[in-house]
C-alpha cells in the first residue's frame, strides 16, 4: 500500500544502495512503498511481477544508473508520482497495457529516447529532452493531458519534450486530448492505423475524421483559420495560446 506513513521507513537494504545492481520484485507482492529504492546509485535493472498493483511516489527516484525496467505480462500497476524521476541513464521504457501513471513519473530522465505507453499522466515526461519517439499501444484511447509538457518542481525548470519527431497512433486511439504544443506539432510525424481517426488540415488544424470536432486550431502562414461547415464542437484547448491566429472564418 502507498501512503505517507511509509516515507520515513528505512528498508533493511539501504546500507547496500551503492552495491545493489538488480532488483526482482517477487510474485505475490502487490505494492512498493514511497521512496523505497531512492538514490540506489548503481541499480541497473528492475523486474515487476504480474501481481504488482502500485509503485509508490518517488520509489526509484534518482536511481541514476537504471537502464532497464521490465513488467511481467498482465501487470496492471499504477505508477506513483515521480516514481522514476531523475533516472538519467534510462534510454527506453515500455509500459504494457494496463500500466497507468501519475504526474511526473519519468520527469528529468534526460537520456530517455523512446517510450511505449498506453495510459499517461500529466507532465509524465517533463524534462525528457532526448525523447524522440513515442508509441501508443493498441488499447490506448487518448494522447492524454500534457504528458510531454514542461513544469517547475523543487525550484528546477524541466523543459517540455521538444525533440519528439515520431508518434505512433493505434487504431483504438480516438481522442486527441491536450498532449502536444505548437513547437512539437511542427516537427512530429504521426504514423499508424489510428492516424485515420483524425483529419489533418492544410492550415495545421486537427479535427476528428468527420471534421465535426476541432481539437487544434492551426493558422498556416496567413494566420487565418477556416472552419468547415461540418464543425459542431470546439474541443477544450482548441484555441489555447494560439497567439498567431489573426482571423477565423466560419
Amino acid at each position: 500500500p502507498l501512503g505517507t506513513s511509509f516515507i520515513d521507513v528505512i528498508p533493511p537494504w539501504s546500507a547496500y544502495k551503492t552495491i545493489i545492481e538488480s532488483v526482482e520484485i517477487g510474485e505475490g507482492i502487490t505494492g512498493i512503498s514511497n521512496f523505497l529504492f531512492r538514490d540506489h546509485t548503481v541499480l541497473e535493472r528492475i523486474h515487476f511481477p504480474k501481481t504488482l498493483q502500485s509503485v509508490g511516489n518517488c520509489a526509484f527516484l534518482d536511481c541514476k544508473a537504471l537502464k532497464q525496467i521490465h513488467f511481467a505480462d498482465g501487470c496492471n500497476a499504477k505508477l506513483g508520482g515521480l516514481a522514476f524521476s531523475g533516472c538519467t541513464t534510462l534510454e527506453e521504457v515500455e509500459l504494457p497495457i494496463g500500466i497507468t501513471a501519475n504526474n511526473g513519473v519519468f520527469m528529468g530522465c534526460t537520456s530517455l529516447k523512446k517510450a511505449t505507453v498506453s495510459g499517461v499522466g500529466k507532465n509524465m515526461f517533463a524534462g525528457c529532452t532526448a525523447l524522440t519517439e513515442v508509441i501508443y499501444q493498441d488499447g490506448a484511447t487518448t494522447f492524454g493531458n500534457s504528458p510531454f509538457a514542461g513544469m517547475k518542481y523543487g525550484g528546477i525548470n524541466y523543459e517540455s519534450c521538444k525533440a519528439i519527431a515520431k508518434v505512433w497512433i493505434p487504431e483504438s486511439l480516438t481522442e486527441w486530448g491536450n498532449a502536444f504544443d505548437d513547437e512539437m506539432l511542427e516537427r512530429i510525424t504521426f504514423e499508424g492505423p489510428g492516424k485515420a481517426n483524425f483529419f489533418f488540415a492544410e492550415d495545421g488544424s486537427i479535427y476528428n475524421k468527420d471534421k465535426n470536432e476541432l481539437y487544434y486550431a492551426g493558422s498556416g502562414a496567413s494566420g487565418t483559420v477556416i472552419i468547415p461547415s461540418t464543425l459542431a464542437v470546439l474541443k477544450p484547448y482548441a484555441f489555447a495560446n494560439r497567439t498567431q491566429i489573426k482571423k477565423v472564418i466560419f
